[in-house]
């Protein structure tokens, strides 16, 4: 339904999605959006309480602008590509997400501020070429995957005090100057540059 103003659709249990322009999603009910939903649309903002599942590229390539708590508060779980390539991306703060997976959010070039507390997994190639990302507060996180932090050359400061497990190139390419980490011996694959990056020291 698109509200008097032509700015809004609000989803009310329905599928059907065949709408070239969708600038905010009101969702009161849905628990998950399928594969590739709303791949290339023009969507700028989620409102979906019970949300708890985004699966596989259903936001690649569309206008999403901000991934806010007080929008998706239930959201646990985010699949392949589902943010991917987002050019307008700029703050995610998703206090209930506990697995990213494969290039969600990869090459979301404005992309700033990412704060997940709860997320205990990153896929590999994640935040990929996420080259704005500069603040990123990730305490629980427990395993990094291949590639996920790559070319985030905004990237300095990093903490991660529950880690046990860190990717082939999980930092390639950025400009790390502090790291924080458990001092006890950790699963990696990959050499301290290739990880951290050359300058990087503890």
């Amino acid at each position: 339904y698109i509200l008097e103003d032509n700015t809004e659709i609000v989803v009310q249990n329905t599928l059907c999605f065949d709408i070239s322009i969708i600038f905010i999603i009101k969702q009161w009910s849905l628990n998950f959006f399928l594969v590739f939903m709303f791949e290339n649309r023009t969507v700028q903002q989620l409102f979906c309480p019970k949300l708890q599942i985004i699966k596989t590229g259903a936001f690649k390539n569309s206008g999403i602008i901000e991934l806010l708590p007080k929008y998706t508060p239930s959201l646990q779980i985010i699949q392949a590509e589902v943010f991917y390539n987002c050019k307008r991306l700029k703050i995610i703060e998703l206090e209930a997400l506990e697995i990213l997976e494969t290039s969600a959010f990869a090459f979301c070039t404005e992309l700033e501020v990412v704060v997940l507390p709860k997320l205990e997994i990153v896929g590999q190639e994640a935040f990929d070429g996420c080259v704005k990302l500069s603040q990123l507060a990730i305490p629980n996180l427990k395993e990094a995957g291949d590639h996920c932090f790559r070319d985030c050359v905004q990237l300095q400061d990093v903490s991660f005090p529950l880690i046990k497990k860190i990717g082939l190139g999980a930092f390639e390419n950025c400009k790390i100057t502090k790291i924080e980490i458990p001092f006890e011996k950790k699963e990696t694959n990959c050499k301290r540059d290739e990880k951290w990056g050359q300058k990087a020291r503890k």
